[in-house]
Parts: C-alpha cells; sequence; structure tokens
C-alpha cells in the first residue's frame, strides 16, 4: 500500500510577513548616473542567486524601487536572524562580487505592501 504524502512545495507557516522583511536603503553619491545605480543594483540581485543557491540564505524574493533608492529582501525562514542574515548576505556576497556596492542602511520596520509588492503563500496571515 502506497502512503500519500504531502505536498512537497507545502511548507509550515512560522512567520508574519512583516518579521521577514528587510529593506536596504543605498546612500548614492549624488554625481552617480541612474543608469549606473541601475546597473548596481542588477549587479546586486545577480549575486543574489548565488546566495540563495548556497542554501545558506532562505531567501524568498528581493525587489528594487524604479528610482533606485533601496531593496526590499523577503525571508521565508529564520526571520528573527534577518538582520543578521542580511548583514552576512551584504559581507559575503554584495561587498565581495560588487566593487561599486554603497554605503547603505538596513531597516527592519517595514510595512508589508509599502512598495506595491505584498509577496504571500510562505507566511502566517495577519
Amino acid at each position: 500500500m502506497v502512503q500519500e504524502q504531502g505536498n512537497p512545495m507545502e511548507v509550515e507557516k512560522k512567520y508574519y510577513l512583516k518579521d521577514c522583511i528587510t529593506k536596504i536603503a543605498f546612500e548614492w553619491d549624488e554625481e552617480l548616473l541612474m543608469s549606473r545605480k541601475y546597473q548596481i543594483i542588477d549587479e546586486v540581485l545577480h549575486t543574489m542567486k548565488f546566495a540563495v543557491l548556497s542554501g545558506d540564505y532562505p531567501l524568498f524574493s528581493a525587489s528594487a524601487t524604479r528610482e533606485a533608492t533601496y531593496i526590499v529582501i523577503y525571508y521565508s525562514d529564520r526571520c528573527e536572524d534577518r538582520i543578521g542574515m542580511t548583514n552576512k548576505l551584504i559581507k559575503e556576497y554584495f561587498l565581495t562580487n560588487v566593487p561599486s556596492f554603497p554605503d547603505f542602511s538596513i531597516e527592519t520596520k517595514v510595512k508589508p505592501g509599502f512598495d506595491g509588492s505584498k509577496p504571500s503563500g510562505w507566511w502566517l496571515d495577519d
């Protein structure tokens, strides 16, 4: 007799989305052209793929703004350590692979959907 197993894509929801978001706010040089900012952000998002593949970061998604002022990172697990994971991600991936990575600050008091993007499915409902 074959026993049915649960959906392998289904995850145990442990966190609220608001507790799994970090925002990396960029402090750009005022002289830097917008096209160069976009290029740097593209390099950051590309580098993030390698972090996901490493298995060390439970990243769900990331998005950037048209104004290139910040990147929002959504974690799917270990959200209580999202500041530590974000710092490690910046140190091990962004600073070593994106030479022009700008000065930044990390924010965690980010309201889900503030930027028009509100992923769902991995988190508890509010």
